[in-house]
């Protein structure tokens, strides 16, 4: 069998560290599950997420459309990472935050050679939401702002004459959005 044949069969089997080196020269584009078993990409990172919460959920292709907040149509990977457990790993990066399981994962693909970002802790948008609930009772609450780092900035709370004011930080834009949809319905 060729090396492209024997690649294809790869891609397509378990992940194995061996085999991979054996195959494959600079890539990698995998998926490591809250686990850390990693798996291929196939047919690509957003494919494969896609049936891991098809499976997970017992879901059709237009359950999982219909389930994707539009703040996500044009890119679903924060969405498909925070849904499933799941992080996407390329040569140099990896998108989703790992847990011990995966960033353990993670060194061994360095110490192997594959892989070469960070594994953690790694710098990600952080979301703030500004709650205000005046004396009578009325809330309003909206994302107000947007910082890159390691760690959420402090929460704060005030008292400020008439009214209440809540800012909290939160690691993506799907918690911040969930956050202000319930601020707003309590």
């Amino acid at each position: 069998m060729d090396k492209y044949n024997m690649q294809q069969q790869a891609l397509h089997s378990r992940f194995k560290i061996k085999t991979h080196q054996e195959l494959f020269d600079n890539y990698l584009e995998v998926v490591i599950s809250p686990e850390g078993v990693v798996e291929y990409a196939v047919p690509s990172h957003q494919g494969k997420l896609i049936s891991v919460l098809m499976e997970k959920n017992n879901w059709s292709r237009a359950d999982v459309d219909n389930a994707v907040p539009k703040q996500f149509y044009c890119d679903m990977m924060e969405w498909l990472t925070q849904e499933t457990g799941y992080i996407a790993v390329w040569n140099n990066m990896s998108y989703g935050i790992p847990n011990k399981a995966q960033t353990k994962m993670l060194q061994r693909l360095t110490a192997a050679g594959l892989y070469f970002g960070p594994c953690f802790p790694q710098k990600r948008n952080w979301f703030c939401v500004v709650t205000t609930v005046n004396s009578s009772g009325v809330v309003s609450a909206d994302i107000t702002d947007t910082v890159f780092q390691d760690k959420p900035p402090l929460n704060v709370s005030l008292s400020k004459g008439d009214k209440d004011i809540f800012a909290e930080w939160f690691p993506s834009l799907t918690a911040a959005v969930v956050a202000v949809e319930k601020a707003m319905k309590d």
